[in-house]
Protein backbone atom coordinates (compact mmCIF):
# COMPACT_ATOMS: atom_id res chain seq x y z
CA UNK A 1 0.00 0.00 0.00
CA UNK A 2 1.40 3.39 -1.01
CA UNK A 3 1.95 6.16 1.54
CA UNK A 4 -1.01 8.18 0.21
CA UNK A 5 -3.34 5.17 0.48
CA UNK A 6 -2.14 4.48 4.05
CA UNK A 7 -2.81 8.10 5.01
CA UNK A 8 -6.32 7.99 3.53
CA UNK A 9 -7.03 4.69 5.24
CA UNK A 10 -5.87 6.10 8.59
CA UNK A 11 -8.15 9.15 8.26
CA UNK A 12 -11.14 7.06 7.26
CA UNK A 13 -10.52 4.57 10.07
CA UNK A 14 -10.36 7.39 12.63
CA UNK A 15 -13.51 9.01 11.24
CA UNK A 16 -15.35 5.69 11.24
CA UNK A 17 -14.24 5.02 14.83
CA UNK A 18 -15.55 8.43 15.92
CA UNK A 19 -18.92 7.81 14.28
CA UNK A 20 -19.15 4.36 15.84
CA UNK A 21 -18.49 5.92 19.28
CA UNK A 22 -21.40 8.30 18.58
CA UNK A 23 -20.05 11.14 20.76
CA UNK A 24 -23.23 13.19 20.34
CA UNK A 25 -25.41 10.18 21.22
CA UNK A 26 -27.58 10.85 18.16
CA UNK A 27 -27.82 7.26 16.94
CA UNK A 28 -25.07 7.64 14.33
CA UNK A 29 -23.51 4.35 15.44
CA UNK A 30 -26.53 2.58 13.96
CA UNK A 31 -25.86 4.01 10.50
CA UNK A 32 -22.77 1.97 9.75
CA UNK A 33 -20.73 -1.03 10.79
CA UNK A 34 -17.00 -1.33 11.22
CA UNK A 35 -15.39 -1.57 7.80
CA UNK A 36 -18.13 0.26 5.90
CA UNK A 37 -15.88 3.22 5.06
CA UNK A 38 -13.31 0.88 3.53
CA UNK A 39 -16.02 -0.71 1.38
CA UNK A 40 -17.18 2.75 0.30
CA UNK A 41 -13.63 3.68 -0.70
CA UNK A 42 -13.40 0.53 -2.81
CA UNK A 43 -16.64 1.44 -4.59
CA UNK A 44 -15.42 5.00 -5.16
CA UNK A 45 -12.07 3.83 -6.50
CA UNK A 46 -13.87 1.76 -9.13
CA UNK A 47 -16.46 4.43 -9.99
CA UNK A 48 -15.81 6.74 -12.89
CA UNK A 49 -19.13 8.63 -12.58
CA UNK A 50 -20.42 9.70 -9.16
CA UNK A 51 -23.78 11.34 -8.48
CA UNK A 52 -23.99 13.83 -5.60
CA UNK A 53 -27.54 14.70 -4.59
CA UNK A 54 -28.52 17.49 -2.19
CA UNK A 55 -30.97 20.27 -1.50
CA UNK A 56 -33.95 20.28 0.85
CA UNK A 57 -36.67 22.91 0.79
CA UNK A 58 -38.54 23.88 3.94
CA UNK A 59 -41.94 25.59 4.05
CA UNK A 60 -40.67 28.98 5.23
CA UNK A 61 -41.16 31.54 2.49
CA UNK A 62 -42.93 29.08 0.20
CA UNK A 63 -40.12 26.57 -0.08
CA UNK A 64 -36.83 28.12 0.95
CA UNK A 65 -33.94 25.70 0.46
CA UNK A 66 -31.78 24.86 3.45
CA UNK A 67 -28.16 25.83 3.07
CA UNK A 68 -26.22 23.18 5.00
CA UNK A 69 -26.45 20.28 2.54
CA UNK A 70 -25.34 21.95 -0.70
CA UNK A 71 -21.96 23.18 0.63
CA UNK A 72 -21.26 19.70 2.01
CA UNK A 73 -22.24 18.19 -1.33
CA UNK A 74 -19.98 20.68 -3.08
CA UNK A 75 -17.04 19.78 -0.82
CA UNK A 76 -17.56 16.11 -1.64
CA UNK A 77 -17.88 16.93 -5.35
CA UNK A 78 -14.66 18.99 -5.30
CA UNK A 79 -12.77 16.07 -3.74
CA UNK A 80 -14.19 13.67 -6.32
CA UNK A 81 -13.31 15.97 -9.24
CA UNK A 82 -9.78 16.31 -7.84
CA UNK A 83 -9.58 12.51 -7.81
CA UNK A 84 -10.47 12.44 -11.51
CA UNK A 85 -14.10 11.41 -11.14
CA UNK A 86 -16.90 12.71 -13.32
CA UNK A 87 -19.42 14.31 -10.96
CA UNK A 88 -23.12 14.74 -11.62
CA UNK A 89 -24.90 17.13 -9.26
CA UNK A 90 -28.51 16.12 -8.63
CA UNK A 91 -31.06 18.45 -7.10
CA UNK A 92 -34.52 19.81 -7.75
CA UNK A 93 -35.71 23.13 -9.12
CA UNK A 94 -36.41 24.44 -5.60
CA UNK A 95 -32.79 24.02 -4.50
CA UNK A 96 -31.04 24.55 -7.83
CA UNK A 97 -29.82 28.12 -7.17
CA UNK A 98 -28.29 27.23 -3.78
CA UNK A 99 -26.67 24.11 -5.25
CA UNK A 100 -25.20 25.95 -8.23
CA UNK A 101 -23.84 28.70 -5.98
CA UNK A 102 -22.25 26.06 -3.73
CA UNK A 103 -20.69 24.24 -6.68
CA UNK A 104 -19.29 27.39 -8.29
CA UNK A 105 -15.63 27.04 -9.16
CA UNK A 106 -15.47 23.26 -8.78
CA UNK A 107 -14.89 22.61 -12.45
CA UNK A 108 -16.60 20.25 -14.80
CA UNK A 109 -19.83 19.11 -13.16
CA UNK A 110 -22.90 17.93 -15.03
CA UNK A 111 -26.35 18.70 -13.69
CA UNK A 112 -29.64 16.89 -13.24
CA UNK A 113 -32.42 19.16 -11.99
CA UNK A 114 -35.58 17.27 -11.12
CA UNK A 115 -39.11 18.66 -11.04
CA UNK A 116 -41.05 19.00 -7.81
CA UNK A 117 -44.73 18.29 -7.36
CA UNK A 118 -44.96 14.57 -8.00
CA UNK A 119 -44.78 12.36 -4.94
CA UNK A 120 -43.00 9.70 -7.00
CA UNK A 121 -40.65 10.57 -9.85
CA UNK A 122 -42.01 9.25 -13.17
CA UNK A 123 -40.29 5.97 -14.06
CA UNK A 124 -39.36 7.30 -17.50
CA UNK A 125 -37.41 10.17 -15.90
CA UNK A 126 -35.66 7.75 -13.51
CA UNK A 127 -34.67 5.50 -16.42
CA UNK A 128 -33.52 8.44 -18.58
CA UNK A 129 -31.32 9.74 -15.78
CA UNK A 130 -29.82 6.35 -14.93
CA UNK A 131 -29.28 5.47 -18.59
CA UNK A 132 -27.63 8.84 -19.30
CA UNK A 133 -25.17 8.38 -16.44
CA UNK A 134 -23.78 5.00 -15.51
CA UNK A 135 -23.29 5.89 -11.84
CA UNK A 136 -20.62 3.92 -10.06
CA UNK A 137 -21.72 5.56 -6.82
CA UNK A 138 -24.55 7.82 -5.74
CA UNK A 139 -24.53 10.01 -2.60
CA UNK A 140 -27.24 11.97 -0.83
CA UNK A 141 -26.08 14.84 1.40
CA UNK A 142 -28.75 16.36 3.64
CA UNK A 143 -31.50 15.24 1.30
CA UNK A 144 -35.00 14.33 2.47
CA UNK A 145 -36.19 10.79 1.78
CA UNK A 146 -39.64 9.28 1.82
CA UNK A 147 -40.96 7.81 5.03
CA UNK A 148 -43.01 4.65 5.45
CA UNK A 149 -46.04 6.45 4.02
CA UNK A 150 -44.18 7.52 0.87
CA UNK A 151 -44.17 11.20 1.87
CA UNK A 152 -41.07 13.34 2.38
CA UNK A 153 -41.34 14.98 5.78
CA UNK A 154 -39.42 17.51 7.86
CA UNK A 155 -38.05 16.68 11.31
CA UNK A 156 -41.31 18.11 12.70
CA UNK A 157 -43.34 15.71 10.58
CA UNK A 158 -44.54 18.31 8.08
CA UNK A 159 -45.20 16.93 4.61
CA UNK A 160 -42.59 18.45 2.29
CA UNK A 161 -43.33 16.22 -0.71
CA UNK A 162 -44.53 18.97 -3.02
CA UNK A 163 -41.46 21.15 -2.35
CA UNK A 164 -38.84 18.40 -2.75
CA UNK A 165 -38.44 16.10 -5.73
CA UNK A 166 -38.40 12.36 -5.26
CA UNK A 167 -34.74 11.36 -5.45
CA UNK A 168 -35.31 8.05 -3.67
CA UNK A 169 -36.25 6.46 -6.98
CA UNK A 170 -32.73 7.03 -8.30
CA UNK A 171 -31.26 5.14 -5.36
CA UNK A 172 -33.61 2.17 -5.38
CA UNK A 173 -34.00 1.64 -9.14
Amino acid sequence: MAAKERAITAVLTALEATILKDPGNRGARFLLSEGDFGKAVEVLNKASIVGVCSGFAVPHGGGTPETDGPPGAAALAACLVNCGKKVVAITDCTSEAVMRASFEGIGSVEWVVLPVGDVVLPQTLVEQTLNRFDFGALFAVERVAAGHDGRRRSMKGNDMSLLNADTDSLFIA
